[in-house]
């Protein structure tokens, strides 16, 4: 079960570093909406835990992955050959932060 947002009780889908903060996708951009806050760093949540924000994206699987998951799923001869990039860098700007519900 993913966390709760911190603002609405909502499932929440975001991490912000700087606010060390989980939120929804609603919250987010309420919350994330001035231009110094839209420099904060986000993070999608792990989708396999729901619980940890994500550090890694994994491009051959499409998702978003804690360091601990990361490992769990990429320990074998196969899937050790995806392609891994940090989440930041998955996440691109501050907008594409925001993901659907």
């Amino acid at each position: 079960m993913s966390p709760a947002c911190q603002v609405c009780q909502g499932p929440a889908l975001v991490f912000c570093t700087q606010d060390a903060a989980y939120l929804c996708n609603t919250c987010d951009i309420s919350c994330h909406s001035n231009v110094l806050s839209q420099r904060h760093t986000r993070t999608r949540i792990c989708e396999l835990c729901h619980c940890k924000p994500s550090e890694v994206f994994c491009k051959n699987d499409s998702a978003f992955l804690c360091g601990e998951c990361n490992v769990a799923a990429h320990n074998n001869p196969l899937a050790a050959r995806h392609t891994i990039v940090p989440a930041a860098d998955a996440m691109g700007s501050a907008a594409a932060a925001s993901v659907p519900d």
